[in-house]
This record gives C-alpha cells, structure tokens and sequence, in this order.
C-alpha cells in the first residue's frame, strides 16, 4: 500500500477531493447538515441509489462505519441485468476495464466434472455475458460517481443521530 492509500483510509471524499479535516475538526469541512436523503451503510446498492437520486437532483448524504471500501481482494459477478444497471450508472466501461467478461458459465465438481453450462450468448440482451470485477474496485468506482453527481460521504465515521426536521433529514455528530 502506498502512502496515498494509506492517507486516503484516514480522510473522507467530497467533491472529487480528498478533505483534510475529519468530520469533527470544524465546521469548515464538514458534511451539509442537511439533506434529502440519508442512506446509510455504502454497499453496491446503496451507492447506486446514491448516484441514481443524486441525478434526479435530490439531495443525498452516504454514511459509512467503514473508513473505504473493503480491501480484502474478493471477486463479483454481475449477469445481464446487473451489467444494464451499471451501464445506467455510467460506470459499465470502467468495470469493463477492471473486470473479465465470459459468455459461458461453468460449474464443475471437485474432480473437474462439468455439471452445468450456460451460454450466455444466447440471451437476447444488450449485455449477453457476465463480468467477473474485484468489488472493492466497482466500490471505490460507484463512490467515486455517487459524488461526482453531488452526493457527500461520509467515510470512516461513527453513524450520527438523526432527525427529520422540515422533511429533511438533519443529523449531529459529524
């Protein structure tokens, strides 16, 4: 890991640059307080929803115990319909890039047995295959687009109270 990975775990993203301040140094720095939408915990489907409210105009905050995504290596498959909703995400070409596409699936026993194969080339679909990525790169991709569409994060963080106030979401602690 290099020293810009390491300082990365222990800042947050907003607005495609790396804050200096951790969320409680000041209020320079610091997340909006309020928000739309709140969602909470930073998983494939959070971050889609993040990005897709985001691009409605609706104002969204990402909360996350975690400090990034995970960086244990770890493989994810999306099939067709996964693949059409990370191209509406705009972010099927950079998963492309990262990933290893297949048109045929094998699962095979121990001993090597082919115990069934499906030829996904068959399908009538703009995105007949599948794509193998490591998630934690498609994680890091769609955290990336949820704030580049406006959304904020907050990374690393103890998740704060919160609150409806107004029909916003309002919480304290960051």
């Amino acid at each position: 890991m290099n020293s810009a990975q390491v300082s990365l775990e222990k800042r947050f993203r907003h607005d495609f640059k790396i804050s200096t301040r951790t969320s409680g140094t000041s209020e320079e720095g610091r997340l909006a307080r309020y928000a739309d939408v709140v969602v909470v915990g930073a998983g494939i489907a959070a971050l889609a929803l993040a990005i897709e409210l985001q691009k409605k105009g609706i104002s969204t905050i990402l909360l996350e115990r975690q400090k990034g995504p995970e960086g244990i290596p770890r493989g994810l498959t999306f099939q067709p319909n996964g693949l059409a909703v990370l191209e509406k995400l705009e972010a099927l070409g950079r998963a492309k890039e990262v990933g290893s596409a297949s048109q045929i699936l094998e699962v095979k026993s121990w001993e090597g047995e082919v115990l069934l194969e499906a030829d996904y080339s068959l399908l009538e679909h703009p995105q007949n295959y599948l794509l193998t990525a490591n998630a934690t790169e498609i994680e890091r991709l769609l955290v990336y687009l949820a704030e580049k569409a406006g959304g904020e994060s907050a990374l690393g963080n103890n998740l704060p109270r919160a609150n409806t106030e107004r029909g916003q979401s309002k919480w304290s602690g960051l």
